[in-house]
Protein backbone atom coordinates (compact mmCIF):
# COMPACT_ATOMS: atom_id res chain seq x y z
CA UNK A 1 0.00 0.00 0.00
CA UNK A 2 2.48 2.67 1.14
CA UNK A 3 4.05 2.44 -2.35
CA UNK A 4 1.21 2.91 -4.01
CA UNK A 5 -0.06 5.84 -2.30
CA UNK A 6 3.76 6.76 -2.93
CA UNK A 7 3.55 6.48 -6.39
CA UNK A 8 -0.43 8.52 -6.77
CA UNK A 9 -0.21 11.52 -8.94
CA UNK A 10 -3.42 12.45 -7.91
CA UNK A 11 -2.29 12.97 -3.85
CA UNK A 12 -0.43 16.32 -3.09
CA UNK A 13 2.83 15.70 -1.12
CA UNK A 14 0.67 16.19 1.86
CA UNK A 15 -2.39 13.75 1.65
CA UNK A 16 1.52 11.28 0.61
CA UNK A 17 2.65 11.50 3.95
CA UNK A 18 -0.97 11.67 6.27
CA UNK A 19 -2.07 8.21 3.85
CA UNK A 20 1.45 6.46 4.70
CA UNK A 21 1.35 7.18 8.55
CA UNK A 22 -2.56 6.78 9.21
CA UNK A 23 -3.89 3.78 10.72
CA UNK A 24 -4.45 0.12 9.72
CA UNK A 25 -6.99 0.94 6.66
CA UNK A 26 -4.59 1.28 4.02
CA UNK A 27 -6.16 3.72 1.74
CA UNK A 28 -5.60 7.27 0.62
CA UNK A 29 -6.60 9.93 2.31
CA UNK A 30 -8.06 13.19 1.38
CA UNK A 31 -9.28 16.51 2.46
CA UNK A 32 -12.51 16.14 4.72
CA UNK A 33 -11.29 12.11 5.43
CA UNK A 34 -11.34 11.70 9.57
CA UNK A 35 -7.87 10.64 10.07
CA UNK A 36 -5.79 8.76 12.96
CA UNK A 37 -2.40 9.30 13.16
CA UNK A 38 -0.30 8.58 15.80
CA UNK A 39 1.87 11.22 16.94
CA UNK A 40 5.84 11.16 16.62
CA UNK A 41 6.21 13.57 19.27
CA UNK A 42 4.09 16.30 21.23
CA UNK A 43 5.56 19.69 22.62
CA UNK A 44 3.90 22.47 25.12
CA UNK A 45 5.28 25.87 26.04
CA UNK A 46 5.04 27.90 29.08
CA UNK A 47 2.12 29.51 27.64
CA UNK A 48 0.16 26.47 26.88
CA UNK A 49 1.98 23.33 28.93
CA UNK A 50 0.16 24.54 32.33
CA UNK A 51 -3.47 24.66 31.06
CA UNK A 52 -2.24 20.92 29.29
CA UNK A 53 -1.10 19.68 32.92
CA UNK A 54 -4.08 20.89 34.49
CA UNK A 55 -6.22 18.97 32.28
CA UNK A 56 -3.90 16.17 32.31
CA UNK A 57 -4.97 15.83 36.03
CA UNK A 58 -8.76 16.40 35.90
CA UNK A 59 -8.18 13.37 33.50
CA UNK A 60 -7.40 11.45 36.58
CA UNK A 61 -4.39 9.50 34.58
CA UNK A 62 -1.33 8.30 36.23
CA UNK A 63 1.22 8.70 33.92
CA UNK A 64 1.79 10.17 30.32
CA UNK A 65 2.11 7.33 26.94
CA UNK A 66 5.48 7.99 26.68
CA UNK A 67 8.34 10.23 28.29
CA UNK A 68 10.42 9.96 25.79
CA UNK A 69 8.00 11.82 23.30
CA UNK A 70 6.84 14.77 25.33
CA UNK A 71 9.03 17.77 25.25
CA UNK A 72 8.41 21.09 27.50
CA UNK A 73 9.57 23.77 27.10
CA UNK A 74 9.85 27.38 28.98
CA UNK A 75 10.72 29.54 26.40
CA UNK A 76 7.97 32.47 26.14
CA UNK A 77 8.08 33.85 29.73
CA UNK A 78 11.84 33.35 30.78
CA UNK A 79 12.89 33.99 33.12
CA UNK A 80 9.83 34.67 35.09
CA UNK A 81 8.95 37.91 35.66
CA UNK A 82 6.68 37.70 38.72
CA UNK A 83 5.05 35.77 41.33
CA UNK A 84 2.36 33.96 38.80
CA UNK A 85 4.63 33.09 36.06
CA UNK A 86 7.26 31.76 38.65
CA UNK A 87 3.99 29.05 39.95
CA UNK A 88 3.58 28.15 36.65
CA UNK A 89 7.26 27.24 35.78
CA UNK A 90 7.10 25.51 39.06
CA UNK A 91 4.06 23.22 37.80
CA UNK A 92 6.05 22.49 34.23
CA UNK A 93 8.85 21.59 36.76
CA UNK A 94 7.58 19.61 39.03
CA UNK A 95 5.59 17.68 36.22
CA UNK A 96 8.42 17.08 34.23
CA UNK A 97 10.17 15.59 37.46
CA UNK A 98 7.23 13.42 38.34
CA UNK A 99 6.62 12.01 34.80
CA UNK A 100 10.13 11.53 33.54
CA UNK A 101 8.95 14.18 30.88
CA UNK A 102 12.57 16.50 29.39
CA UNK A 103 12.33 20.06 30.52
CA UNK A 104 13.98 22.86 27.94
CA UNK A 105 14.38 26.13 29.62
CA UNK A 106 15.70 29.85 28.02
CA UNK A 107 15.43 27.88 24.30
CA UNK A 108 13.13 28.78 21.94
CA UNK A 109 11.20 25.43 21.74
CA UNK A 110 10.06 25.22 18.18
CA UNK A 111 13.75 26.05 17.18
CA UNK A 112 14.82 23.47 19.88
CA UNK A 113 12.60 21.19 18.49
CA UNK A 114 14.55 21.41 14.53
CA UNK A 115 17.98 21.78 16.16
CA UNK A 116 17.52 18.77 18.18
CA UNK A 117 14.11 16.20 17.36
CA UNK A 118 13.47 16.31 13.70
Amino acid sequence: MRQDVLNDDSLTFAEKIISVRAEGDGKAHHPGDITVIPADLAMAQDSTGPLAIKVFGEMGVAKVWDPTRIHLAIDHTFPAADEKVANLHHLMREFAKKHGVRLVEGSISHQHLLENHV
